[in-house]
């Protein structure tokens, strides 16, 4: 499992999890609240990279093992609680799977940017 989200303290964090459950998860230090930014995760070789407009903001190569998907679905996610949510806009989503190099994630972050209105440029 894969997620990118928002936490209840305004931080950006990307997160995997295996079915064992081990967890390997990186949270920017930047409270987001009320701005608007690109956020984008990719695992490349075991190592899962958070990207805040444009630039790396931590990484994480915890050892996972594999995960089962049998009842979720890309962009779906069930909970009980209000714990991370994102209370808000959501722009555009690029689902991507493969391998993508960084200058083809930055022109991809740039182009969610200038369909986002009042995104940063970067």
């Amino acid at each position: 499992m894969i997620q990118l989200g928002v936490n209840t303290t305004g931080n950006v964090f990307f997160q995997a999890r295996d079915d064992v459950p081990t967890n390997s998860s990186i949270v920017d230090g930047t409270n987001r609240v009320g701005q608007v930014f690109v956020a984008s995760g990719r695992r490349v070789s075991g190592t899962r990279v958070l990207r805040i407009n444009g630039v790396q903001s931590g990484t994480d190569s915890t050892a996972l093992g594999t995960s089962t998907i049998n009842t979720a679905t890309v962009g779906a996610g069930v909970t009980t609680t209000t714990t991370e949510y994102m209370n808000g806009n959501i722009g555009p989503v690029i689902a991507i799977k493969g391998t993508i190099t960084d200058a083809d994630l930055l022109t991809l972050e740039r182009f969610v940017a200038s369909l986002t209105p009042n995104a940063p440029s970067f």
